[in-house]
């Protein structure tokens, strides 16, 4: 991240990158406000901005709310607009908006997504300035590459080679240097009771993978308990339907057991990455990747959409002569695109007791469906915004709970749910 920060301060990189509005930023009558910014991690930064509205502040959200807009074409745009506004000025004020986190350039996603150099190093290979940049992260990647395919016991030497070129890429004086991953391999035997933990998280992989003829029975549930107590042509406000006492509640509180499928395809992928899985746990490998799965087993069909990818941080600790691991999902995210949370609900015991001595390992999933990407991955934000507490009859772009109704529709042979906004009947 001190790169990618770096990078952005640089004029010659700045207007190769492009901008986006940060989503998280109010709208207040005349100022905007961002609250607990923590630019690119440095923590002694971290502090709540407000920024008085202006004609120029304005424009560049309307032109870079919705979508990813070129720095350089930005640039033009408001020169465009303000022909006395000299070049250099407008790379300044954008780049304050940049620290201030009210804009997020595409070096952002960098830090945030999986694939971080590669996304790195594509980036750069398009600015002459940043060549020798680009070549020196080419060969570390080689370097990386090489070392991670090195057996238990091998690799020093790349180890050492890593370091090395880590430590002349940036920022020598202040002794800050790019950092990657390193994974010390060892092999351990596995506790028995770790068998049914990792079957768990097999079936949840399953039931994460959505197919045409999927349906999330949390949903269904909740929508014939909704067609049972209100019918099909009634609207119900949405605070109303989410009061467990005036209402049903929230989903979550009226979802049924769930019944694993018993079919012999289920099974026999259920097998596939049972294996996958304890091989990489039993050799401390840091990554499964099965997005080389073969058909035959992507069950129902070969549209299926699965995800590929999901990186394990383990850490072992010896009592006696027993290894412990523990692996338990994470329930939320820490701010840098980590997304298992948002299927939290499939876990009916979520709160997983763990001993004190025990630590535990951590699987966080790196969807690459567009469908399915990581909330701060995103390319585009949402239009929409949802206001709790005050009311504009002239916002369309808003969503109010006040006035948001829920009501189900029968598509085919099933009910579905759906939400209305009174003001907008969108």
């Amino acid at each position: 991240s001190s790169l990618c920060m770096m990078l952005e301060n640089e004029d010659s990189v700045l207007l190769q990158l492009h901008l986006q509005w940060n989503q998280k930023v109010l709208e207040l009558s005349d100022k905007y406000q961002l609250n607990n910014i923590n630019y690119w991690g440095v923590s002694e930064q971290s502090r709540d901005i407000l920024i008085k509205k202006t004609a120029l502040l304005e424009f560049i959200k309307k032109l870079t709310y919705k979508s990813e807009v070129s720095v350089l074409d930005l640039v033009q745009e408001i020169q465009t607009k303000s022909p006395n506004l000299e070049t250099q000025k407008i790379i300044d004020y954008l780049r304050n908006l940049i620290i201030s986190e009210f804009l997020f350039t595409n070096l952002r996603k960098v830090v945030i997504n999986h694939n971080c150099l590669d996304n790195l190093i594509y980036i750069l290979s398009s600015i002459n300035e940043q060549t020798k940049l680009t070549t020196d992260l080419l060969q570390l990647k080689s370097c990386i590459e090489k070392y991670s395919k090195s057996e238990l016991g091998e690799g020093i030497l790349q180890y050492a080679e890593i370091c090395e070129k880590m430590s002349h890429i940036f920022n020598e004086e202040k002794q800050r240097y790019l950092k990657v991953d390193l994974v010390n391999s060892y092999d351990s035997l596995l506790p028995k009771d770790l068998k049914k933990t990792l079957e768990d998280f097999v079936n949840f992989i399953s039931r994460i993978n959505l197919g045409k003829d999927y349906r999330n029975k949390e949903l269904i549930s909740y929508t014939e308990k909704f067609v049972e107590k209100y019918g099909e042509y009634v609207e119900v406000p949405i605070k109303q339907l989410l009061d467990s006492k005036l209402g049903l509640g929230i989903p979550k509180q009226n979802l049924e057991p769930y019944s694993i499928l018993s079919s012999v395809a289920e099974q026999t992928f259920l097998s596939y990455l049972s294996k996958e899985i304890f091989k990489a746990v039993k050799n401390n490998k840091k990554e499964i990747d099965i997005s080389n799965i073969p058909p035959e087993l992507l069950y129902p069909n070969l549209d299926r959409f699965a995800v590929n990818q999901f990186e394990l941080y383990c850490e072992m600790k010896n009592f006696g002569e027993q290894p412990v691991i523990s692996i338990v999902p994470n329930t939320g995210s820490d701010m840098i695109g980590k997304s298992i949370g948002r299927f939290a609900s499939y876990f009916l015991n979520s709160n997983i007791e763990l001993d004190s001595r025990v630590d535990n390992v951590e699987l966080i999933e790196f969807p690459s469906d567009n469908k399915n990407l990581n909330v701060m991955s995103s390319h585009h934000g949402h239009s929409k915004k949802l206001l709790l507490s005050y009311e504009d009859d002239f916002d369309i772009d808003s969503l109010e709970l006040d006035f948001l109704v829920v009501g189900v529709e029968r598509v085919n042979e099933h009910y579905k749910l759906y939400f209305r906004d009174l003001r907008t009947d969108l």
